[in-house]
């Protein structure tokens, strides 16, 4: 389905601070369902997208390049009004699933 990857700094503990997706076909994320979602930034003419977990939007490239291509899943409700991109996290340090938890934690449920 295609490969993703954490983005992080150097800090510790460490953090995730978003994941960039890229998807093998481009219609299995469609378009609309980007729009006007500010916590998603479409990447290299809508081929790939980052995903933010907090307002922070700064990464070191050199610690965010997993090419994970475990288990990447885009599902998309019935409707097509809504996706959920489905990663897998065994790659991740404990630090760093605990960030994910915290971030999405302090969101309401309803933001994507």
């Amino acid at each position: 389905m295609g490969f993703h990857d954490w983005l992080r700094k150097a800090w510790l503990p460490k953090r995730i601070y978003g994941v960039r997706f890229w998807p093998h076909e481009l219609s299995y994320v469609p378009k609309k369902l980007l729009e006007n979602r500010p916590y998603i930034t479409p990447l290299a003419e809508h081929k790939g997208l980052e995903v933010w977990f907090s307002p922070e939007r700064d990464y070191e490239r050199a610690m965010s390049g997993d090419q994970s291509f475990g288990l990447n899943r885009v599902l998309i409700s019935a409707d097509n009004n809504y996706a959920a991109l489905v990663l897998d996290t065994y790659d991740l340090s404990p630090d760093e699933l605990e960030s994910i938890q915290s971030a999405l934690k302090l969101e309401e449920a309803t933001w994507i």
